[in-house]
């Protein structure tokens, strides 16, 4: 199930109810919506999380109403969070950085000097290719700043020989246990329709479609 909000954001339910990780993933600049976020993740992420996929130019609390708000209505909980960020989305996951979540994932990030102080931890797991910023010297220049920091703290940042683009989706493989760890949820026996929501500003339209639109909404 997708329940999509007019500001791009698109929170997805698995087909079960129950209780689940919830993972908030912002996006970034341009082609990485939260449509292509989506298209980075394998199948078992659509069934095993509750996954909240955020614009980075909308904020952590105003995706988190919506979705906590929508995820109660539907009969699913939240059994813990996860928050990350591809991209200019890295700015989100360090703006938001607290006790608050299980996993904290940094994806070839944007990244800020004034926050390289941040209590990292063994929760922060960052995946990254500074040679991919030789247009933004200050990030190519974060990266391994941050990394040794991380690294230092106990949590584990992974250089890579990657492209900007397709880094995000070998992050979603490399770390995918730490994200939905065998356990972490527990399903009902509950099963959804395919739903999809979508509020505009100025309008607003709800339409109920079957699975296998909502298996082509994804493909």
């Amino acid at each position: 199930m997708q329940i999509g909000l007019g500001s791009n954001i698109i929170l997805s339910l698995p087909s079960s109810k129950g209780t689940y990780p919830l993972l908030v993933i912002f996006g970034g600049m341009a082609y990485a919506n939260p449509e292509w976020m989506l298209k980075q993740l394998s199948e078992d992420y659509f069934e095993k999380a509750i996954l909240l996929v955020v614009p980075y130019t909308e904020t952590y609390s105003t995706a988190l109403n919506f979705a906590e708000t929508k995820i109660a209505e539907n009969d699913y909980k939240i059994k813990d969070k996860s928050i990350m960020g591809f991209s200019a989305g890295g700015y989100d996951v360090q703006e938001n950085f607290s006790s608050e979540f299980r996993f904290i994932g940094l994806i070839d990030p944007s990244l800020k000097s004034k926050y390289i102080d941040l209590p990292f931890d063994k929760r922060v797991y960052m995946l990254y290719n500074y040679k991919n910023w030789g247009a933004y010297p200050s990030i190519q220049s974060l990266q391994p700043q941050f990394a040794e920091k991380i690294n230092d703290s106990g949590g584990k940042a992974v250089l890579t020989n990657l492209a900007h683009d397709k880094i995000p989706q070998q992050f979603f493989i490399d770390f995918k246990d730490k994200m939905i760890p065998s356990g972490a949820m527990f399903k009902g026996s509950g099963h959804t329709k395919g739903l999809f929501l979508m509020l505009g500003s100025a309008t607003a339209l709800i339409g109920v479609v079957g699975y296998l639109i909502y298996r082509r909404l994804r493909a």
